[in-house]
């Protein structure tokens, strides 16, 4: 089950900010997976055509644990791709 607990606002993140794109959010969501916890952050910017896109970025340390105890989580007998 996705559970969301929290979306916390960032300072603005112009670094990742494309060419041409004008920022409107930088966030971090957090959220639990199987009652595993884990987080991304990411921005939001309206693009040149006026469209809003959300783009994230994810680096978590201790990706390889989380994994692990997800798959500990599955019933017997079902594979995780």
């Amino acid at each position: 089950m996705f559970v969301l607990y929290d979306v916390e606002t960032l300072p603005d993140d112009l670094q990742n900010l494309p060419d041409n794109a004008t920022h409107k959010l930088s966030f971090k969501a957090v959220y639990t997976i199987k009652e595993v916890p884990d987080s991304f952050t990411g921005i939001v910017f309206e693009d040149i055509r006026g469209e809003l896109v959300l783009r994230h970025f994810n680096a978590p340390k201790g990706n390889v644990r989380k994994i692990i105890t997800l798959k500990n989580k599955l019933p017997n007998g079902v594979l995780m791709v």
